[in-house]
């Protein structure tokens, strides 16, 4: 069953992966190849938003709906277009398959956010905690 604990998981897993895709992976080569670590590196930073957006999925609060709906669109905006460009003129290395396959796990984790957010009542709570009120 789909709950926003699950989907806050794998906000957790997602990073994880892609910390390792982006920065580790790509750092063991080049030092195996002797080339500078940080020059295969794919300097990106949204995993950090991921895992800020897991926190609020455990803990709801008054932003836990807003948060994910401007991150969950923007993700896959972002995923849309980087698979996009990538397939226009794809190089099929071991790095880049990896970054594609961790791409679309992205954009599916973050199109079933945001459909959890606005098509099952719990992600429908989520939006009347975001309205509410501050005495």
């Amino acid at each position: 069953m789909l709950t926003r604990r699950t989907i806050a998981v794998s906000l957790v897993i997602l990073p994880i992966w892609t910390v390792l895709i982006k920065f580790a992976l790509p750092i063991a080569i080049a030092f195996q190849g002797g080339r500078h670590p940080g020059e295969l590196v794919m300097w990106d930073f949204w995993w950090a938003a991921h895992l800020m957006l897991a926190y609020l999925l455990f803990k709801p609060g008054p932003f836990t709906f807003c948060a994910g709906m401007a991150i969950g669109f923007a993700e896959i905006v972002v995923a849309l277009t980087k698979i996009e460009l990538f397939l226009y003129s794809p190089s099929w290395n071991f790095l880049n398959t990896n970054w594609f396959v961790n791409k679309c796990a992205v954009l599916a984790v973050f199109t079933i956010l945001v459909w959890f957010l606005l098509a099952t009542p719990e992600g429908c709570r989520l939006v009347r905690c975001s309205w509410r009120r501050r005495k």
